[in-house]
């Protein structure tokens, strides 16, 4: 199973240095990540958030309308969408719950807040490394 922590682990410590075998095994995993596990990846960050999202009591501590919404146009975007979407298409279905700004705080929205940047991580952040790592295993 495709797992983040794996990829982006930092495997040396400060003292060790640059090392450039680690270095290379680094993007030659990055590179071989498929843009089906890319996808995955989304579609389960996505779900904690929603998941996340869900667990919030009403009241005045509640997430804005605006946070809501983008909760639920997301939730209907990712129903729409085949299982077998492009990691492009399943990024574009979770980008209203990215252009929200989610609060840290109180507490019981500091879960959701990680959560959403968990996804961040995900969907935009780890794509560009893969597709980075791609083009340099393909100059090599």
């Amino acid at each position: 199973m495709f797992r983040r922590q794996h990829l982006l682990r930092n495997d040396w410590s400060m003292s060790s240095g640059y090392d450039p075998i680690r270095a290379a095994e680094s993007v030659r995993r990055l590179a071989a990540v498929t843009d089906d596990e890319l996808a995955r990846g989304v579609r389960e960050a996505s779900a904690e958030v929603l998941a996340r999202v869900d667990e919030q009591p009403a009241g005045p501590m509640a997430l804005g309308a605006l946070a809501a919404a983008a909760a639920e146009q997301t939730r209907g975007a990712l129903a729409a969408l085949p299982a077998d979407a492009a990691v492009r298409d399943v990024v574009a279905a979770v980008a209203p719950v990215l252009n929200v700004w989610w609060p840290d705080h109180p507490a019981g929205l500091r879960l959701v807040h990680e959560a959403v940047e968990a996804l961040r991580t995900a969907a935009m952040h780890l794509p560009r490394l893969v597709d980075d790592a791609r083009r340099s295993e393909a100059r090599d």
